[in-house]
């Protein structure tokens, strides 16, 4: 096998896991209204998007360990992920109030070094997020890694896994 097959896969959550666009601004408690959908307790609505649960347990399904990379505060950003039972298809949460996602990325590589004893090169690591405004800082800080862009490079979950999965299989050969 090529070693370099996806093994990583970071995710946003704010525009690529659900449609809100600043999980940081709701006023938690949060209520569920269906299977996708939070209230805050200002009457404010998030929605998963269509296909996440899917394509999150079918990464867990693959051993690919995945992490969230998002822009928020954790309290709130968790709080969020908790209600909406979706902590579960995660092996890491980094969820910080600061737009660096590069040196997150780099911490979250050395605790996946660390704590599951892999060492991860950039060309096994696959980036989804709905903005590409962070992807010159992680490849000068983390180096060449696969970036797809939600809602552009694929329209849909269902996209996206074929995207991964043809990878895997490319590697694979």
């Amino acid at each position: 096998m090529d070693k370099c097959c996806p093994r990583v896969v970071f995710i946003d959550l704010d525009g690529t896991i659900w449609d809100c666009l600043d999980v940081s601004a709701f006023k938690p408690p949060f209520q569920k209204v269906g299977k996708d959908t939070l209230i805050d307790r200002l009457g404010f609505r998030l929605t998963v998007f269509s296909g996440v649960r899917d394509f999150l347990k079918w990464l867990k399904e693959r051993n690919i360990v995945v992490t969230v990379l998002s822009w928020n505060m954790f309290s709130i950003a968790y709080s969020a992920l908790r209600k909406l039972n979706l902590v579960k298809y995660f092996d890491l949460l980094y969820i910080e109030p600061h737009p660096y996602k590069g040196y997150m990325m780099k911490r979250a590589l050395k605790e996946i070094s660390r704590r599951l004893g892999i060492e991860v090169s950039p060309c096994e690591v696959v980036y989804v997020d709905d903005r590409d405004i962070h992807l010159e800082e992680i490849r000068r800080l983390v180096g060449d890694i696969i970036f797809i862009k939600m809602w552009k490079d694929v329209t849909s979950y269902n996209e996206l896994k074929y995207e991964i999965k043809h990878l895997l299989e490319k590697c694979s050969q």
